[in-house]
């Protein structure tokens, strides 16, 4: 297809403007014919003029006009204007003329019958002479050559120019083109990924729950171990029902048009109060620094109390013992920054690029997590997202914060 609008382009281009090149060349042409024959006219104008001249010295001098001094004449103002001059009687006969030959062959015949084009003059002895113009031939081959040169050196400045400017033009057509061919490249690659780890991740406790309940049917798990075994069906059952809501959760969250009171106004510093409260009872404390005054932001708030709750949750899974996890809240022009931080394990530098993605576990927290799905992270990116917002993590010596900002309502 790019191939297709560049040639189609770069035909439009060129054609387009070889045509006006063609155009502007014919009036060029015309135009320098027409300058050209006007000076071959003045210039036979002004050599009779001169040929006139040089026969009234010769008749000054009490010689013939076919004197050998009137040819010489002739032959020398020939070769200076390029032309052939003649000189006639009053009737027109040939009497002189500037051949090179000895004897001039066009002695005693009518001038009329061997000149197409000539321009005559009189003068006082009732003499004629005839200035013969043949074809426009003095320098006209050179002339001519310099203008197809000329010609020919546009047209390919043309072509040149018409093969860079449709490059152009077809590379800004076509980028929206080639992004949303890689965008859907990636769309389809994101899809494979998440289809592929959402048959991983069923596969898993589906396996589990078949393998138990076969055991139980066929009568090979002894007594006293059945407790367990159902205990077991019931986690991997649990454990198949929370990823099913995380999966509904990621389908409503991934498409951007479900937050959608995005636009509406609450008051940021409330809602973490409320949240916190609704996380008491955690296993590692909380500490809250929140600013006394309310701070009114833009958003959905049920949207950003799950992200309050992922982000927490997630911090509760992987501090360490005894220590604090801190909520941090404050503003900074039209924006509010909320953070999380907590001290425990830590985030490898090859894993932070990727803590967002679908069901992306890192290796530590794949042994301290057993019953996490990777999918909360992703979550709360999707709703910040959504809202038009940022959020970042850092994590360096086992301390991880995640910070995310909001609008400020103004």
């Amino acid at each position: 297809m790019p191939h297709n609008i560049f040639r189609r382009n770069f035909l439009i281009l060129a054609g387009t403007l070889l045509l006006s090149l063609l155009i502007l060349g014919t009036a060029f042409f015309a135009f320098s014919y027409r300058g050209l024959k006007m000076e071959h006219e003045t210039l036979a104008q002004r050599t009779a003029g001169v040929a006139i001249d040089i026969a009234e010295v010769i008749i000054a001098n009490g010689s013939a006009l076919d004197d050998q001094n009137m040819r010489i004449g002739l032959v020398a103002l020939a070769r200076i204007s390029g032309n052939r001059i003649q000189i006639t009687d009053a009737e027109g006969v040939v009497i002189a003329c500037s051949d090179a030959e000895l004897v001039c062959e066009h002695l005693g015949r009518p001038y009329y019958d061997f000149v197409d084009n000539a321009y005559t003059e009189a003068f006082s002895r009732g003499f004629v002479v005839a200035y013969h113009l043949p074809g426009l031939t003095f320098g006209a081959d050179i002339y001519w050559r310099s203008i197809v040169q000329v010609f020919l050196i546009a047209s390919l400045t043309v072509l040149m120019v018409a093969l860079g400017a449709s490059y152009l033009l077809t590379k800004k057509q076509v980028e929206p083109f080639l992004n949303m061919q890689k965008a859907v490249a990636q769309a389809e690659d994101a899809r494979r990924d998440f289809m592929a780890n959402v048959s991983h991740e069923l596969k898993t406790p589906i396996t589990a729950i078949a393998g138990f309940a076969d055991a139980l049917q066929d009568g090979i798990v002894p007594e006293e171990k059945i407790p367990r075994y159902l205990a077991a069906i019931s986690d991997e059952t649990s454990r198949l029902n929370r990823l099913i809501g995380r999966l509904l959760d990621v389908t409503r969250y991934d498409g951007l048009n479900y937050v959608k009171k995005r636009d509406d106004v609450f008051d940021v510093n409330e809602l973490i109060r409320r949240t916190l409260i609704a996380m008491d009872g955690a296993p590692i404390e909380i500490s809250p620094l929140l600013p006394s005054d309310p701070i009114r932001v833009r958003g959905d708030a049920d949207a950003i109390s799950q992200v309050l709750h992922n982000l927490l949750d997630n911090a509760v899974k992987f501090s360490a013992e005894d220590s604090v996890i801190r909520v941090k809240l404050w503003k900074e022009e039209r924006k509010a920054y909320v953070s999380v931080r907590n001290t425990g394990v830590p985030i490898s530098a090859e894993d932070l690029p990727h803590i967002f993605d679908r069901f992306y576990k890192p290796d530590k927290s794949r042994s301290l997590d057993k019953k996490g799905l990777g999918l909360g992270l992703h979550i709360v990116r999707s709703i910040i997202d959504a809202h038009g917002e940022l959020i970042t993590v850092t994590s360096d010596k086992g301390v991880t914060e995640f910070t995310f900002s909001l609008t400020i309502d103004t």
